[in-house]
């Protein structure tokens, strides 16, 4: 509906052009005065129009900011349904979808009633233009100026002239109104990412917080004044215990969380001033619910990059998996990958895409023992920046990262290489002896 508004203006012009060119020769050869008066009310509608035209536009942009909350609304409910049905939380759903949805049906009434609130207006003005030329014909043909048969003509051909005016003027307000939405779609297909990419202008690919807070509820917080910086090409083994926030920092690191407070940068950039893609370009981030995407091998590794097949085999190799196997299972659509294998796909996408930076949220959970060990300290010998979340604990993973990231309550975060951490941090030693004894309990 928008985009046919917009696009509508365009091919009725030449139309409403070429009857408004016809009506004007016809009625200026009958009376220059009566086309006079037509045209002081087209300028008159013209106005009118060109006066809402602003309160048009920002109408319309409201009601796209409000159908981008909604969805993104949908979208997040969406995702968390299974935790918010396990927690009892489906009236605080509901009641949020109903709060998005009313926001947009008051976006969409504001914009539709003061379209037809111009409509209206010209309609008017459009009755009032045919009433004048009535009524100065009429004094016309009284003083023999012009003939009753002229009139009626001049008063049928006006049509010509204010109809198109008339349904100009709307079409433009519909046009003008509908413009922030399809500039903003032009925005998005032509943007040149590369581009984008080298105005930003990093000074360095660090990532740093800066008394970063975040939590869902007021003065109830996940993480509280957090301030640290990942510095390039080193790798950062995140730990602490369940519910100290280390997924959320995550979240907030690969921008799957921006409503923070405090500030976080990449390269001395802002990461929500950065356009999505271009920082997605940077960083990659692999959690751990892996899927295989209704494509075929090379599509769900490569993912819209340019195929490279010597690149493709090679991060297969890396992750220990076989394409010759993966086709075979994945015969006639019949998925049956392992949660293993699913998790190496999830890493060889990371590998093919090559970012700067890689977070991974549990992303080796569901690799057998073997294998974990072995794609963990493939990952760490390369130059990128990693960031790592792990619940269970690896010793021997463990002291191949350059820094110990250790939270405790959200606010209170210890950064230092193992061997100075285990000196120094009494915390740190007891959460490695009770992740200790977890793990033989569970063997």
């Amino acid at each position: 509906m928008i985009v046919n508004s917009y696009f509508n203006y365009k091919i009725n012009l030449v139309y409403y052009a070429f009857s408004i060119l016809l009506g004007s020769i016809y009625i200026g050869a009958k009376s220059i005065l009566i086309l006079g008066i037509i045209y002081l009310f087209v300028i008159a509608i013209l106005l009118l129009n060109k006066f809402f035209s602003k309160k048009l536009k920002e109408n319309q942009t409201v009601l796209f900011k409000a159908k981008n909350r909604w969805i993104s609304t949908i979208k997040e409910l969406g995702n968390h349904f299974p935790v918010i049905r396990n927690f009892g939380g489906e009236r605080l759903a509901l009641n949020k979808i109903k709060e998005s949805s009313h926001g947009l049906s008051s976006a969409e009434y504001k914009t539709k009633s003061f379209l037809g609130f111009t409509s209206d207006g010209n309609n008017l003005l459009s009755l009032i233009m045919f009433l004048g030329i009535l009524v100065v014909g009429s004094v016309m043909v009284t003083g023999n100026q012009l003939k009753l048969g002229d009139l009626l003509a001049i008063a049928q051909t006006s049509n010509l002239i204010f109809i198109p005016m008339s349904g100009l003027a709307t079409v433009r307000n519909e046009y003008y109104a509908a413009r922030p939405t399809v500039e903003k779609m032009n925005h998005i297909l032509n943007k040149d990412y590369e581009k984008m990419i080298e105005d930003l202008h990093l000074n360095n690919f660090d990532i740093k917080l800066s008394d970063v807070s975040f939590g869902y509820l007021k003065d109830q917080y996940f993480l509280k004044n957090v301030n640290v910086t990942f510095e390039t090409g080193k790798k950062y083994f995140i730990c602490g215990s369940s519910g100290n926030g280390k997924s959320t920092l995550v979240r907030l690191l690969s921008r799957e969380i921006e409503n923070y407070e405090g500030k976080i940068t990449l390269g001395g950039v802002e990461i929500r001033d950065m356009d999505y893609s271009a920082f997605r370009s940077y960083v990659s981030y692999v959690d751990q619910n892996a899927s295989w995407l209704p494509f075929s091998l090379k599509e769900n590794i490569a993912l819209g990059k340019a195929f490279d097949q010597d690149r493709f085999e090679y991060v297969l190799e890396k992750v220990n998996l076989k394409e010759q196997n993966l086709e075979l299972e994945n015969k006639d659509g019949n998925v049956k990958y392992s949660g293993g294998e699913l998790q190496r796909l999830n890493l060889a996408r990371a590998l093919y895409k090559d970012a700067l930076i890689i977070i991974f949220d549990e992303s080796f959970a569901s690799l057998d023992y073997q294998n974990s060990i072995e794609i963990q300290k493939y990952f760490i010998s390369l130059d990128q920046t990693l960031i790592a979340i792990h619940h269970s604990i690896d010793l021997e993973i463990m002291q191949l990262y350059d820094e110990i990231i250790f939270i405790e309550k959200g606010s209170q975060i210890h950064i230092a290489p193992y061997e100075k951490m285990i000196e120094e941090n009494p915390d740190f030693v007891r959460f490695i002896r009770k992740s200790k004894q977890e793990a033989r309990a569970k063997k």
